[in-house]
């Protein structure tokens, strides 16, 4: 959110069903901020088109304005 990276993976976590958005490339934990909805959705409403991704799956994409590729997290190969 503060570099205004474009947001290209989506995680639904199937433990405590939180949700992730990331950028491309390496992260911190230092990179870790805890956002409202809302505020993802006005700075990038195609993650509208993965909210009905089930949890334990992630949606990825090359870029913005990219179709989104939806698959388990364990089957993740980026």
């Amino acid at each position: 959110m503060r570099l205004g990276e474009p947001i290209t993976h989506v995680y639904h976590d199937e433990d405590d069903h939180g949700w992730q958005f990331h950028y491309p490339g390496e992260k911190s934990a230092s990179d870790t901020m805890i956002v409202a909805l809302k505020e993802i959705v006005h700075r990038d409403p195609t993650v509208v088109e993965v909210s009905n991704l089930p949890p334990g799956y992630v949606a990825i994409r090359d870029g913005i304005g990219l179709p989104w590729r939806k698959q388990r997290h364990s089957d993740q190969t980026d």
